[in-house]
C-alpha cells in the first residue's frame, strides 16, 4: 500500500491550522501554580509575592518581544526544542553531555538561560535584603519604644519633684502666716504697755516680718518649657473687648508720640515696638494696632447688634400676636360649646315634657279654640 506523503502533510498542515486558531494561553495554559497566600507564613508570603512580580514582569516583556513565539503552534515547537536540548544536555555515563545527534543550543536560548539564572539571583538577594530591612525596622521600633518609655519615667519624676516643691512652699506660706500673727499680737501688746517705744518696736517687728516674708517667699514653681527653652503656652486668658482694644492702642500710639518728641530714644523704641508688631505677625499672630479698623469694626458690631435687635423685636411682636389671636379663638370656641351644651339642655327637657298621642304641651286650654257650651244659644 503506497503512501500518500502529499496527503499526510496537507492534513498536518490542516491541524496545525486548527491549533493556531486557538489562544495559547487556553492551549498550553499560563504554566503558574496557583498559590494559597493565606495559608502561608509571613517570609514565605513574601517570596511568593516577589516571585510573582518577576514572572509577570518576565511575561509582559515576553508578550511584547517580536521574536517570542506568540501562537499555540510556535510555542509547543519552542517548548519541544527547549525539551529536546535539557535531554541533550543531561549528563551521560562519564559524567559529561554527549551530543551524538550534532545539534547545539541557539544563541538566544543560551541569552534565556543567563537571564533566568540573573533574575534568581537577583530575586534571592531581594528577599535577602527585605529581610535585613525588617530586622532593622524591628530593631528602629524597639529603640522608639524604649525612648518613649525612659521620657515616660522622666515625665512622672519631674512631676513628682514639683509636686513636692509645691507642697514645701505651700507649708512655707502657712508657717509665715503664723509667724506673722504672733509678732502682731507681741506689737499690740508692746504699744499697750508704752508709747514711742512700742512704735519703735512695731517698725522693728514690721521690718522683721519683711524679712522673714522675703525668706519664706524665695522659692520657684516648676515650669514646662521646651527642648529650644520657649515656655509652654497655659490656658489663655479672656480675651479683651475691642473697645478695650481701642483704648489701649490709643493711649499707646498717644505715648509712642510723647516719646517722639521727647528725643532719639522714642524714635528707637518706635522702631523696636515696629519691629515687634512685624515679628508677631510674620509668626502668625493677629495683631490689632489700627484705631481705624478697631472704630470701624466696631460700627459694624453695633450695626449688626441693632439689625439683630430690630429682628428679634419684630419676632417678638409677632410671637404675642399670634398668641393673642389663639387665646381670643379659644375663648370663642370655649362660649360657643358652652351655648351648644345649654340649647341641647333646652332641647332635651323639651322633648321630656311631651305626651306621646296628644297634643302636647300648649299655653292654654285644651278646647278653648273650639268654642265652649255656655257660647250657646
Amino acid at each position: 500500500m503506497a503512501v500518500d506523503i502529499q496527503l499526510i502533510k496537507e492534513h498536518a498542515s490542516f491541524f496545525d491550522h486548527l491549533v493556531d486558531l486557538i489562544p495559547a494561553k487556553f492551549y498550553h495554559g499560563d504554566g503558574d501554580d496557583r498559590v494559597d497566600l493565606m495559608s502561608m507564613k509571613k517570609a514565605a508570603r513574601a517570596a511568593a509575592k516577589q516571585e510573582f512580580k518577576v514572572k509577570y514582569k518576565e511575561n509582559k516583556r515576553n508578550k511584547l518581544d517580536p521574536d517570542a513565539p506568540a501562537t499555540a503552534l510556535e510555542q509547543q515547537k519552542a517548548a519541544a526544542a527547549s525539551k529536546q536540548a535539557d535531554e541533550d544536555d543531561q549528563p551521560g555515563p562519564s559524567g559529561h553531555s554527549l551530543n551524538l545527534s550534532g545539534s547545539k543550543l541557539t544563541r538566544e536560548q543560551l541569552k534565556e538561560r543567563l537571564q533566568q539564572k540573573i533574575e534568581a539571583i537577583a530575586q534571592k538577594r531581594n528577599l535577602k535584603d527585605q529581610q535585613q530591612d525588617k530586622k532593622q525596622g524591628k530593631q528602629d521600633k524597639k529603640a522608639v519604644a524604649q525612648k518613649a518609655k525612659e521620657w515616660r519615667q522622666k515625665t512622672l519624676e519631674d512631676n513628682a519633684r514639683s509636686k513636692q516643691q509645691e507642697q514645701a512652699a505651700a507649708e512655707g506660706g502657712q508657717a509665715g502666716s503664723k509667724r506673722k500673727a504672733q509678732d502682731g499680737g507681741e506689737q499690740a501688746a508692746a504699744g499697750s504697755k508704752a508709747g514711742k517705744k512700742a512704735k519703735q518696736e512695731a517698725g522693728s517687728g514690721k521690718q522683721h516680718q519683711a524679712a522673714a516674708d522675703s525668706d519664706d517667699g524665695d522659692f520657684q514653681f516648676a515650669r514646662l518649657q521646651f527642648d529650644d527653652g520657649r515656655p509652654v503656652p497655659g490656658p489663655k486668658g479672656k480675651k479683651p473687648t475691642k473697645e478695650q482694644l481701642l483704648k489701649q492702642v490709643e493711649a499707646k500710639q498717644a505715648e509712642l508720640a510723647a516719646a517722639v518728641a521727647a528725643g532719639e530714644e522714642g524714635r528707637v523704641r518706635v522702631v523696636q515696638e515696629a519691629w515687634k508688631t512685624a515679628l508677631a505677625r510674620a509668626g502668625g499672630e493677629k495683631v490689632l494696632d489700627d484705631p481705624k479698623l478697631l472704630k470701624k469694626s466696631l460700627k459694624k458690631e453695633a450695626k449688626r447688634k441693632e439689625k439683630a435687635g430690630k429682628a428679634w423685636a419684630e419676632r417678638r411682636q409677632q410671637q404675642a400676636d399670634q398668641q393673642a389671636n389663639k387665646q381670643a379663638k379659644r375663648t370663642d370656641n370655649l362660649a360657643a360649646r358652652a351655648a351648644t351644651k345649654l340649647e341641647n339642655k333646652v332641647a332635651k327637657r323639651e322633648k321630656k315634657l311631651l305626651r306621646a298621642g296628644f297634643e302636647g304641651r300648649k299655653a292654654g286650654f285644651i278646647g278653648a279654640d273650639k268654642g265652649g257650651g255656655a257660647d250657646k244659644s
